[in-house]
Order: structure tokens, then C-alpha cells, then sequence
């Protein structure tokens, strides 16, 4: 089977992306559900696949795309699925197991298995597999072996936790299809389809271009998205446009051969002009192409009642590329001399039909084409200015500007978050053409490329050797990646030496930012946060007015999160969310990770969990997909501290290991430390506070050893200071509280005031002075919004008045943050505020409900005596299932046994 082709976007399936994750969250809760995607290829059926693998990091994704060539083959979609997951047959029943094994290859046969076998079979190993996805793309293709044995089992899904997930295309109408729930994927709406384009391009398309690139797609979304991949705003681009797929080319060339030389010349000048408009068209046609065109509009090739087009995007790639180069050349050569006195965008597009008629250099094509990627980087195209800046590298004579054109392409590839292009261009660069200061650049951009891909130890012991080798005047930014790669490798001395070397080689006059973020951050990190408050307070008002894409990846991540951890919290927000709107437009992919992961850790410290994690999640799939590994470490360490909070052992178990995967390699011991923070703070929730103290005291010397002295950016104290607390470890809490005080300094910033608050209420010999503390802190907490922190704090202050015997208020502290516990699903912490609520006489009830006729039905063959695996195969359900049913049984009907359950039952039925 392969692996799926990459697909656009998605723009306007907001309701599609949210019935989708319903379904996913449904299996991760023990809900199973199957939904039918269908579609055109093209549509965006895979896309809407790819996102759903991303909803629940704790599922377990099976996936197969089918192809046509393999449709034959018996069960081959079926063994791909569940190849990872094969082992778990043997857990069925015999008849299961050895049915499923041979339709698997796995075992011969003795003779053919049944097809109700294999789909128990089917059932029952995804039953075991769960919480499961199943994807499947291309269903039309699936062998029928596979197809019969799979949907047999989405159809009895139930309780086990797996959600099924299929996309077919509008050809298939089979009928085993009929009653499944279904997806229909149609054009997009306007408005979406314009947001496309605009994403694309970098920029809001005009209504007249709009108009004609909904024509000539018809809202479809791939053909969208490569009509508006080129530069100048236009269909397809100026270069050229892009080859179709084979079989559709196949067949269209079937439709063009019979057609006369002067149909197909005529055609390609269509093709080749990019917008199909008479005007342009009308001088290089004359009228023999004009009448050549009725041909092949009466052959429904094209179009010509408002500007020529084609029926169908694929048929202009077709005549483009079956023309030979020599023909391709001339037509835009013809074109070229048309629009030889135009101006604005039909100048743009003269150019590109220059440069595409080219052969060998050309300087003033190349000129030509370098002020067009110039005015591309201006209105934030970055794509297209890599192309722009390529083509014009390849018809420049010059050396040296030749080399500068290169690196220029090099860094809007870079912007755009296409890293292996922009690792082509640099490659392509003759160093020793260059001259000195390029090659600085060079060695610029090359860093910043690998500043989140390779080890920070090695690129810092590279830039710094470049920046101690570089040119005064290009020392400087070289200094500011050396501050920012040596703080993430935990080197931290070494990155507050970088980043006063950043400001000390700055010029007077340069108004850059850079060295004086590295500096603040490199200050906070040794503990001076007096220091980086008054620097922070220098630049913070330049933030938002500031090209983000002027300064270095690390730059705009490092000043937000010095915002974050001096508790500058609001401004954080609006530089996050203005910089991110503004990367976007860009286009600047290769941006949006570092802020991404600091917006997740802003969200997650102000008790914004579905924000937090919905970035965060967001921000690993970005990061994977543009092969930023210490920014996917770093999310995934934010989503675990999540995790922790809401008590989810197993969840932030598996966002931590993720984290360490990526992170350990990459050796970023100072973005490792909240993958152990996540772990402290999990056994505190758990209720094991003996091993809270081990994880935290083995954080705390983590730290120490780096060097890190502020409490605010690994803020661990508060939780230490409670875990000791409840191991009766009084006299070390009091010092892990000290430590924390001498370590906030005078002036506390607003995370240690509450850290500190909290921790004084709870060892407070007083009651009055504990009660003020706790106060202090709630007031604070509440203040930034997180109630989680407040509810905490609640939890503390309700424990301490109703050991005093303060029973009335007590109650109040308790039920008030049992009720924000209970809401943002921190359950061990709700149960904890529910135990001290029953000590003083407060306990919830809950009533039953009937049951459902599947629920009479399982409940009645087990009051006859059948095992839940005779239940499973009476009912063609899984074991899972009939558990699932059974534990409802059991929870509405008030019992605990089957025993039990036998008396209960006929009363059950009888009120239905």
C-alpha cells in the first residue's frame, strides 16, 4: 500500500474538521463511530485524514491508502491495517483467530475461511487494539476480501474506543456504503476558497483574478491551491504550469492527438499565457489562431465566452508539457513580444513569459526578474520569491550577484518553511564567489536553517566560531543565534557571554532588537529579572511595530517568552497572536513553531488547557512537518504539564515520552526539564507525594547544574514545597520556601508572588496569617484568569480551616474548587476536594436511567449464563462491547455482579 500524496490546506471544512473530531474524541472516551468521507480527488478527503490523526495523540493509528494496481490482491488492504496489531488475534476465539490468521497470510489453510469469521476476526483485534483510528484512503480500491471483512466490523463497533474512517471518491456508489454516516466533500464555498488563495499566495487575490480562478476551478481545493501557486496572482503561475497526473494526461492527450497542428499551437499559446484573456491573446492568435480555437471549442476543450479557458485545469498542463521545450519557449517568447508595452502586473507577466522563453543567461531578463521577487518579498510571497530569485540566479552572468540572487532564494525558501529547498539554494552558492560578507550571511542562514534540527551545543560552538571570524558589521547576528542556541543547549554561562558580545558589537545606530531579547533572556535564566525587566521594557513597545521576519527564528520566540516569564502575560498574548497573523500572511511557515510552542506554554501557565492543547498540538504537527524537532519536543512537554494537571496518567506518560524522543537526542537540556517538571507534578496528583519530592528534588539539581536561577521558568517550588508538606517533611518545605524567596529577589514578578503566597499559607504556624497568604495567592491566581491555580489554592486553604475545625468555611473553599475541578476535568483533584467534602458530611448522588434495547439485549443472555465472549459471538459484537453494555447495566440498574444483576433484571425490563 503507499503512503498518502500531500494535500492542500483545508479552508472551509470547519464543520467537516469538527464531526471528524467528535468521532476521534468519542474513541479516545470508549466510544466507537465510522463516518464516510466522499468526494473528487482533490476535494480534500486526505487532508481531512491527516488532520484527524493529529485530534488524540493517545490513539493508536492504523492506516492503509489503497491503490488500483493492488486491488486484486486478496486481503492486502486488510493485512495492512492490521499488520501492526496481528500479535493481538491471539487473544479471539478459536474460530476467529485461525480465520483471521489465514485471510492474513499468516497461517495456511485448511480450508477457506468464512467471511463472518474473518469480520469477527476483524472485530475483534481492533477491539483489542483500542482507543484506535482506523484510516482508510481510496476505499474504491480496496480488495473485497478486505472491504467486506472491514466494514462488517465498523458496523458493529461500539464500545471498544475505535473510530473508522473512511474516503471514497464519487464513483463509488456500493451499496455496502448506503446506511454508513457520510461525509459529502463538495467545491468550497467562496469566502473559503478565497482564504485559499490567499494563503497561498501570501496575499488577498483581487475580485477580477478571484473570479477567474474560482472559474477555472470550481471551488475544487488542489486545483485551487495550484492554479494559485505561482507568481503575479494569475492561473498557474508564469513559469509554467505544473504536470498533471499521468492517467489524466494519458487521456487528454488521447483527445488532442486527432486535433490539426494549428488546434494544438493555438492551444498552447492559451496555455501558455497563464490568464487566457482575449486581450492578451488576440495579437499573438490573429485570426487563424482565433478560428483554430473553435475547433477545439466544439471538441469541449476550451471556452471563449469571457476569456478563453479550459474545461478543466488538467487539460492546459496536458497541451503545456506535450509540447516539446523548443515549441513551449517560442510560445511564451510570442507572448512575451505582446506584452513588450504593458505595465503594473502585466509587466510582472511579460517578465515570467521573458524568462520562460530564455535559453542561456540573460542579464536583463535576470534584472527584470529580481525586481519582481523583490516586490513578492514585499507583499509577503516567499514562495514565489524563491522561484523569482532561482530562475533569476540561473540567467545571471555576474558571479558575485549570481551567488547574491542564490542566497536570496535560500532565505525566502527558508521564511517559507521549505527547508530542503532552501538547503538546494545554499548548496548552489559558490562560497568562493561570493565575497566575505555573503559568506557570513551564508553561514547566517545556514544556522538559523538547523537552529531547531541539529544539536544547540554543536551550532553553538559553530556560530560562534563564525562570529568571532565575521566582519564587524556582521558579528552581530551571528552573536544573537549563538546567545539563543547556547541557552536551549543549556550551556547558559556561555549564552549570557554570546549575547553581551551580541551588544557590544551591535552599531550605535542599528535599531535591531535581537541582541537586547538574547540579553534579557540570558539575564532571567542567571536570576537577574530586575535586570531583563528594565531591557524587556526598552524594546516591548517596538514588538508588535517590528518585522518579524527581519530578526532571526529565535528572536520574537526568546522576547515572548521573557514577557511570559516576567508575567507580562497580556503582552505575550497580543505580540503572539499579532506576530503569528502577521507570519502567517507570509507564508513564513518556518516561523510559526517557535511561537506556536510559546503560546502553548502562555495558555497552559494561565489555566487555558483546550487553548494550551490545541496549540500545542498544532505546533507538533507544524514543527514534524517542517522538521523542527525541538519545537515539537518542546509542545509535547507543554500538552504532558496539561496532562498532569488534569490527572491523566497514561496521556502525559506517552506526551512525555514523545518529548524526551525528540529532545534527548537533540541534547536541549534546557527544554527537557518540563518533560521532568510534567512527571513531578503527575505523581502530586496521583496522590504519591513521596515520589513527587524524588522527581522534583532531581529537577531541582537538573537546573542547578545548568546554571538556571530564576523560579519562574521551571516553577517547580510550589509543587515541591507541597509534596514535602504531605510527607511531613515540614522543616524542608520551609527551606525549598526560603530558596524560593531569595531566588525572586525584591521584587517578585507575579508567578512567584503566588508561589510564594501559597507556600507561606500552607506552613504558616498561624491561622490568621495563613488565611491572608492564601488569599493573597487566590486573588492573584484569579487575577491572570487561571482558575485551576485558584482552585488549587482553594483545595490548600479548605484542608487547613477543616483540620482547624473551621468547618463552614471549610466547606465552602472545597465545594468551590471541587466545582472548577470538576469542570476542567482535573479528576484526581476533584476527587481529593471530594473526599474532604464527605469528612465534613457533603456527598453528590446520582440517578439511574432505563436501559437500551442493545443493553436488554446483552443483559439478557448474560442473566441466562452465557460468557462475555458467547455473548460476543451471539451478537456479532466484540467482548469490549458486551463490557461496555455490561458496565452500564451494572451502573444503572444500582448492582455489582452478574449475581446481582440476574435478580435486577426482570425489574429493568419491566419498567422500560
Amino acid at each position: 500500500m503507499s503512503t498518502p500524496e500531500e494535500q492542500p490546506e483545508l479552508f472551509g471544512r470547519e464543520a467537516e474538521e469538527e464531526r471528524i473530531r467528535r468521532l476521534v474524541a468519542d474513541a479516545r472516551k470508549g466510544r466507537s463511530g465510522v463516518l464516510v468521507i466522499r468526494g473528487e480527488a482533490g476535494a480534500g478527503k486526505t487532508a481531512l485524514l491527516d488532520r484527524a490523526t493529529e485530534y488524540e495523540p493517545t490513539l493508536r493509528v492504523l492506516r492503509t491508502r489503497c491503490v488500483q494496481s493492488e486491488a486484486t490482491f486478496a486481503f492486502g488492504a486488510l493485512t495492512d491495517i492490521l499488520r501492526p496489531v496481528v500479535a493481538l488475534a491471539d487473544q479471539l476465539p478459536a474460530g476467529q483467530r485461525n480465520a483471521l490468521r489465514v485471510s492474513l497470510a499468516v497461517d495456511e489453510a485448511v480450508r477457506p475461511p468464512g467471511g463472518v469469521a474473518v469480520g469477527l476476526g476483524t472485530l475483534g483485534v481492533l477491539a483489542e487494539a483500542a482507543p484506535a483510528l482506523v484510516v482508510v484512503d481510496d476505499l474504491q480500491w480496496m480488495d473485497a476480501g478486505s472491504r467486506s471483512a472491514l466494514l462488517f466490523a465498523a458496523r458493529r463497533l461500539v464500545g471498544e474506543g475505535v473510530a473508522v474512517l473512511v474516503a471514497v471518491r464519487h464513483g463509488d456508489q456500493g451499496g455496502d456504503l448506503a446506511d454508513l454516516p457520510t461525509l459529502e466533500l463538495g467545491g468550497l464555498p467562496a469566502e473559503a476558497a478565497r482564504a485559499l488563495v490567499a494563503r497561498v499566495r501570501g496575499e488577498p487575490p483581487d475580485d477580477d483574478e478571484f473570479a477567474l480562478l474560482l472559474r477555472y476551478s470550481a471551488g475544487h481545493p488542489l486545483a485551487l491551491v495550484e492554479l494559485s501557486r505561482r507568481p503575479a496572482g494569475v492561473p498557474h503561475g508564469h513559469d509554467r504550469p505544473p504536470p498533471p497526473p499521468d492517467t489524466v494526461a494519458d487521456a487528454y492527450r488521447q483527445r488532442l492527438a486527432p486535433l490539426d497542428p494549428a488546434v494544438r499551437r493555438a492551444l498552447l499559446l492559451c496555455a501558455a499565457s497563464f490568464t487566457g484573456e482575449l486581450a492578451e491573446l488576440a495579437e499573438v492568435l490573429g485570426p487563424a489562431g482565433l478560428d483554430a480555437l473553435s475547433t477545439a471549442e466544439a471538441a469541449g476543450l476550451v471556452t471563449t465566452a469571457d476569456g478563453i479557458e479550459f474545461a478543466h485545469p488538467l487539460i492546459r498542463s496536458t497541451v503545456y508539457h506535450a509540447a516539446t521545450p523548443r515549441e513551449r519557449r517560442a510560445a511564451h517568447a510570442a507572448i512575451a513580444r505582446a506584452l513588450r508595452s504593458a505595465r503594473g502586473r502585466l509587466w510582472d507577466r511579460h517578465v515570467w513569459h521573458l524568462a520562460a522563453a530564455a535559453f542561456g543567461p540573460d542579464d536583463d531578463v535576470a534584472d527584470a526578474l529580481a525586481d519582481l521577487a523583490a516586490r513578492s518579498l514585499a507583499r509577503g510571497a516567499m514562495r514565489e520569491a524563491y522561484a523569482v530569485y532561482l530562475r533569476a540566479a540561473q540567467l545571471t552572468s555576474a558571479p558575485r550577484e549570481r551567488e547574491q540572487r542564490r542566497y536570496r532564494a535560500a532565505e525566502a525558501a527558508h521564511l517559507a518553511g521549505d527547508t530542503d529547498a532552501a538547503t538546494a539554494a545554499i548548496d548552489r552558492i559558490d562560497t568562493d564567489a561570493a565575497g566575505v560578507e555573503l559568506r557570513a550571511a551564508v553561514a547566517q542562514l545556514n544556522t538559523q536553517i538547523q537552529f531547531t534540527r541539529a544539536k544547540p551545543a554543536d551550532i553553538f560552538t559553530t556560530v560562534s566560531g563564525a562570529a568571532a571570524a565575521a566582519p564587524e558589521q556582521a558579528a552581530t547576528p551571528l552573536w544573537v543565534t549563538a546567545a539563543g542556541v547556547g541557552a536551549v543547549a543549556g550551556l547558559v554561562p556561555e549564552a549570557l557571554a554570546a549575547a553581551e558580545r551580541a551588544l557590544a558589537a551591535q552599531p550605535a545606530q542599528s535599531h535591531d532588537i535581537g541582541p537586547a531579547v538574547l540579553y534579557a533572556h540570558t539575564s532571567l535564566l542567571t536570576g537577574h529579572h530586575e535586570r531583563a525587566r528594565d531591557v524587556v521594557s526598552g524594546y516591548l513597545a517596538t514588538l508588535t511595530e517590528t518585522d518579524p521576519l527581519q530578526h532571526g527564528i529565535e528572536v520574537f520566540g526568546f522576547a515572548t517568552m521573557d514577557l511570559m516569564w516576567l508575567g507580562e502575560y497580556g503582552s505575550a498574548r497580543d505580540v503572539l497572536r499579532t506576530t503569528l497573523t502577521r507570519l502567517r500572511r507570509a507564508d513564513a511557515m518556518e516561523r510559526l513553531p517557535s511561537l506556536l510552542s510559546v503560546l502553548a506554554d502562555l495558555e497552559a501557565r494561565c489555566g487555558a488547557w483546550n487553548a494550551a492543547y490545541g496549540t500545542g498540538a498544532e505546533c507538533r504537527s507544524l514543527a514534524d512537518a517542517v522538521g523542527q524537532p525541538l519545537l515539537a519536543g518542546y509542545a509535547a512537554s507543554t500538552m504532558a504539564l496539561v496532562d498532569a494537571a488534569q490527572g491523566d496518567e497514561s496521556r502525559c506518560a506517552q506526551n512525555v515520552r514523545d518529548a524526551l524522543d525528540l529532545l534527548e537526542p537533540l541534547g536541549a537540556e534546557l527544554v527537557i526539564p518540563y518533560a521532568h517538571l510534567a512527571l513531578g507534578r503527575i505523581e502530586l496528583a496521583a496522590g504519591r507525594p513521596e515520589r513527587a519530592v524524588d522527581r522534583l528534588t532531581n529537577l531541582a539539581n537538573r537546573l542547578d547544574r545548568l546554571g538556571v536561577r530564576d523560579p519562574v521558568v521551571f516553577p517547580y517550588h510550589a509543587d515541591l514545597v507541597e509534596s514535602l508538606f504531605r510527607t511531613g517533611n515540614v522543616d524542608r518545605a520551609g527551606k525549598c520556601l526560603d530558596d524560593l524567596v531569595r531566588r525572586s529577589g525584591h521584587e517578585p514578578v507575579p508567578a512567584a508572588r503566588v508561589a510564594i503566597a501559597r507556600c507561606r499559607g500552607l506552613l504558616a504556624d498561624d491561622e490568621a496569617e495563613a488565611e491572608r497568604h492564601f488569599v493573597v495567592a487566590m486573588e492573584e491566581e484569579l487575577a491572570t484568569g487561571d482558575e485551576y491555580a485558584a482552585a488549587r489554592t482553594r483545595l490548600l486553604f479548605g484542608e487547613r480551616l477543616r483540620r482547624a475545625r473551621r468547618r463552614g468555611r471549610a466547606q465552602e473553599q472545597l465545594a468551590a474548587a471541587r466545582l472548577v475541578f470538576e469542570r476542567l476535568g482535573a479528576h484526581p483533584w476533584e476527587r481529593r476536594a471530594a473526599g474532604e467534602l464527605r469528612v465534613g458530611g457533603t456527598t453528590p448522588g446520582s440517578a439511574g436511567t432505563p436501559l437500551t434495547n442493545q443493553e436488554v439485549r446483552v443483559a439478557r443472555r448474560a442473566a441466562e449464563g452465557l460468557s462475555n465472549r458467547e455473548i460476543a459471538a451471539t451478537l456479532f459484537l466484540s467482548v469490549k462491547t458486551v463490557e461496555y453494555h455490561l458496565s452500564n447495566c451494572y451502573h444503572k440498574l444500582g448492582v455489582r455482579s452478574r449475581v446481582e444483576l440476574v435478580r435486577a433484571f426482570s425489574t429493568a425490563v419491566e419498567h422500560r
